[in-house]
């Protein structure tokens, strides 16, 4: 796992805050991605509202090897 303000710059620490309605929208789009054949596929989803969004990235490709190999370390 890695957190990204945007891409490529990452963060430590980040700290989410959903309603209730968001938090159903994501389990609602976590539950269909589960749902469906999710080995070796790369999926997202977003949240939003006014004026911020919540980008989530579910990849085979991310893991303890490709942090470094991402971002050059």
């Amino acid at each position: 796992m890695w957190i990204e303000s945007f891409p490529g710059r990452t963060l430590r620490e980040a700290w989410l805050y959903l309603t209730p309605d968001e938090a159903r929208e994501l389990r609602g789009a976590l539950d269909a991605w589960a749902a469906d054949d999710p080995v070796g596929s790369e999926w997202r989803t977003q949240i939003t509202d006014s004026d911020r969004q919540l980008t989530l990235l579910v990849s085979p490709d991310v893991g303890t090897e490709a942090f470094p190999r991402r971002f050059h370390i």
